[in-house]
């Protein structure tokens, strides 16, 4: 299967709007711990800049006319979208149904913002210079937002 460089910035625009869902849904189940709580309404709304820059990304940049070619051993991103933990529509809202307690949730989300970092650092490499900038911008977020939830860990 190949997707464009535009579906691989929807992806991650879909990826971003999951980590907020979750981020909200889990900040409303976690009542053991009100200091993870504040964390993660911070990182919702961190993940609302992030939206917003994907589809500035979109709507103002032109992608370089390549295909991702899962076959093509080097190039990773195909799976890599396939595989982010919030990849599918609502998979943010599910997986904090899931949780039970505040370790959890933390666990959880440093997961999230981990293979949110490898994500964009393939995504990064297929970006024209324009936007190469705002890429590697967020890409330094999702690794504060980690280290962030790894105090709590």
């Amino acid at each position: 299967m190949y997707y464009s460089a535009q579906e691989i910035a929807e992806i991650a625009v879909r990826i971003e709007e999951n980590g907020h869902d979750f981020y909200i849904a889990a900040a409303a189940t976690i009542t053991d711990n009100e200091n993870v709580k504040k964390l993660f309404e911070s990182l919702a709304q961190k993940e609302v800049s992030h939206i917003a820059a994907f589809k500035h990304l979109l709507s103002r940049v032109e992608f370089e006319h390549s295909e991702f070619d899962l076959a093509a051993s080097e190039d990773y991103l195909q799976h890599q979208a396939d595989t982010h933990i919030f990849q599918k529509k609502d998979s943010g809202k599910q997986l904090a149904a899931s949780i039970t307690d505040a370790q959890q949730a933390i666990r959880l989300a440093h997961q999230f913002e981990i293979e949110s970092v490898e994500f964009y650092s393939s995504l990064l490499k297929r970006v024209q210079s324009n936007a190469k900038q705002m890429v590697a911008n967020i890409i330094e977020e999702e690794k504060q937002h980690a280290k962030e939830l790894e105090a709590f860990m």
